[in-house]
């Protein structure tokens, strides 16, 4: 064996580490799992990107964090990643396209108006979501809609609903409200009104709406159900009426 493999591999045997090059990345074995931190496993010497095999059950670790403060995962033994192990990525946004949208007995969405339904129209080539207008009256409409919880979700985190709104012509009153259910998919039931978010009043300027989601007991793959009413309120006759462009589901994930 040349001489330069035998002092590499000597150094291996005695220090319990090889360094690669000149940036800190070393190959790291020991017994049991490395310790994360500034007082941890390779603080101050392995650098990001550095491995850690534990001699003891041969798993292997990868530094993700800093050469002073290391941050050890864990590949599976397929070579992957463990989700569980991945940086935390919060509010991803999941965009709910309007035409999954349905009418409050479940039809499908119409492009017409009808007595306390939203309908579609398209709004500079866009598709909107509207309410009846009120003529002088109080007009209610509500429209329905699913979402599935992804994968990537990271139970019992934080879970918005985001709808970007506006009132086409400002009348009396013009509100938006949300309810939000968790769907039982043994027995085909739901629960109490998880929404923890009050009506909001829309107005003439496009804005987005948050509506906070009770996440307790929350997991990937829990089907959630939203019943979305409008409220348009007109004493005067100018008509105005709540105009929908965009929902989306934020949520905490990992991967």
């Amino acid at each position: 064996m040349p001489l330069r493999w035998r002092h590499i591999l000597s150094n291996l045997r005695v220090l319990g580490h090889l360094r690669l090059g000149e940036n800190n990345v070393e190959i790291r074995e020991g017994a049991g799992a490395p310790v994360d931190g500034t007082s941890g496993t390779g603080a101050g010497d392995a650098g990001i990107g550095s491995l850690f095999i534990n001699r003891t059950d041969g798993s292997m670790y990868q530094n993700v964090g800093t050469k002073a403060s290391p941050t050890w995962v864990i590949f599976e033994s397929s070579g992957n990643v463990a989700r569980g192990d991945l940086t935390q990525d919060d509010l991803k946004a999941y965009g709910i396209p309007l035409s999954s949208l349905r009418q409050a007995d479940q039809a499908p969405m119409g492009i017409v108006g009808t007595a306390g339904d939203h309908f579609f129209q398209i709004v500079a080539n866009a598709p909107h979501l509207l309410g009846n207008t009120p003529s002088s009256t109080t007009v209610t409409d509500i429209s329905t809609f699913g979402f599935a919880l992804p994968a990537e979700y990271v139970a019992g985190e934080t879970i918005v609903l985001r709808i970007g709104a506006e009132v086409d012509a400002v009348a009396d009153l013009h509100t938006l409200d949300l309810e939000a259910y968790l769907v039982n998919r043994v027995a085909g039931t739901v629960g109490a009104d998880i929404n923890e978010t009050t009506i909001k009043t829309v107005t003439a300027t496009a804005a987005a709406f948050d509506f906070t989601i009770t996440p307790t007991g929350l997991v990937a793959g829990d089907l959630l159900h939203f019943l979305l009413t409008t409220v348009n309120q007109d004493a005067d006759g100018s008509d105005g009426i709540v105009s929908i462009f965009s929902i989306e589901v934020l949520a905490d994930v990992k991967g």
